[in-house]
C-alpha cells in the first residue's frame, strides 16, 4: 500500500498480526505491538504477547476490551430511533448534494452518494445515520462540514456516528467524516480519506483494505478541520487503542490543549446518554 498514511494506532482481534498485509510491520523489541513506515502510531493485534515465559503483554487483553466497546456502540447506534418522519429513507438513499443537520436518520436499504453531502451544525451537534445495507461513497464523493449560525463552531468527527449493517465502501478521492461502525468490511480505495475511526466487525477475511495508490486515515482525536472540539461526552464512547501522545479520547470530556471550550453547552434534541458510563481503565493518563 505505497503512499497510504494512518494518523493514529491501528489493531485487530481476535486474529493475528499477519493479517495486517502490505504493511511491512516491524516488531516493537517488546513484542506487544508493531511499527510500520505507514502508520503514524502502533499497530496491535492479538498474538502480541510479549516475551516468554512470562508473556506480559497487555495488548490482547486490550483488544478484547476494544472490540466488545466496538460491538456495545454498533448496537447501541443501529437501535437509535430516527428523530422525526422526515429522517426516514430519505431519498431512498440516494443522498448525493443533501444537507443534513443534527438527528438521528435512518435507511431501510443502502446509502449511497456520488457528489458531496453536507452535514451542519456545531459542535455541540450529534448525528447518527443508520443502514440495513451498505454505505458507498462514489469517487470524488466528500462529507462536508458546516458551521451553523449559532457561533459555536464547526461540527466535530466524534459526533457523526455512521452505523451500516453491511460493508463501507469510499470510493477514489473520497472523503468521509466521523466514527464508522461496519458490521462487516471497509474498503478504502486509492487517494480517499477519513477523518474518524473506522471499525469493522467482519465475517470476511479483509475488514479493511486500502487500495494501491494512497490512502489518508485520521482519528478525529489526533487531526479535525474543526475549530473546536466537543466539550459534552460524544454519543458512543469507544475504546481507543494507546497512544504516547496524550488525546482525547472519543469518550471523554477532557479537551484537546489546542482548543477553547465553552464550559456550558447548550441543550440537545438528542440523547446524550453514554453506552459505558463506567470509566475504562485504557483512558489514557491526561
Amino acid at each position: 500500500m505505497p503512499d497510504s498514511v494512518i494518523t493514529g494506532n491501528i489493531g485487530v482481534s481476535p486474529i493475528a498480526a499477519t493479517a495486517m498485509t502490505g504493511f511491512s510491520l516491524t516488531a516493537d523489541v517488546s513484542n506487544s505491538f508493531w511499527t510500520s513506515a505507514q502508520v503514524d502510531g502502533k499497530a496491535f493485534a492479538a498474538d502480541d504477547r510479549g516475551h516468554a515465559p512470562d508473556y506480559a503483554s497487555t495488548t490482547p487483553a486490550m483488544l478484547t476490551t476494544t472490540v466488545l466497546d466496538m460491538e456495545a456502540a454498533y448496537t447501541d447506534a443501529s437501535q437509535r430511533a430516527f428523530t422525526g418522519a422526515g429522517n426516514l429513507n430519505i431519498h431512498a438513499g440516494l443522498i448525493s448534494g443533501t444537507t443534513f443537520t443534527e438527528g438521528v436518520y435512518q435507511w431501510g436499504s443502502d446509502v449511497t452518494f456520488t457528489s458531496d453531502i453536507y452535514i451542519k451544525g456545531n459542535k455541540y451537534s450529534k448525528y447518527i445515520f443508520q443502514s440495513t445495507g451498505n454505505v458507498i461513497a462514489g469517487s470524488g464523493a466528500k462529507v462536508l462540514l458546516q458551521e451553523d449560525d449559532t457561533g459555536n463552531g464547526m461540527p466535530h468527527p466524534a459526533n457523526i456516528v455512521w452505523v451500516m449493517a453491511g460493508y463501507l465502501d469510499a470510493g477514489t478521492t473520497s472523503h468521509l467524516e466521523g466514527i464508522m461502525l461496519v458490521k462487516t468490511k471497509a474498503v478504502f480505495k486509492t487517494h480517499s480519506s477519513l477523518n474518524g475511526r473506522i471499525l469493522a466487525q467482519t465475517v470476511n477475511p479483509e475488514p479493511l483494505t486500502l487500495h494501491p495508490g494512497g490512502q489518508d486515515l485520521y482519528p478525529s482525536d489526533h487531526h479535525c478541520s474543526c475549530p473546536e472540539a466537543p466539550l459534552s461526552p460524544p454519543l458512543y464512547p469507544v475504546t481507543p487503542l494507546p497512544t504516547t501522545t496524550p488525546v482525547t479520547p472519543l469518550f471523554t470530556t477532557i479537551p484537546m490543549q489546542r482548543y477553547t471550550l465553552n464550559p456550558k453547552p447548550p441543550p440537545s434534541t438528542l440523547d446524550r446518554e453514554e453506552i459505558n458510563p463506567k470509566p475504562s481503565t485504557l483512558n489514557p493518563t491526561p
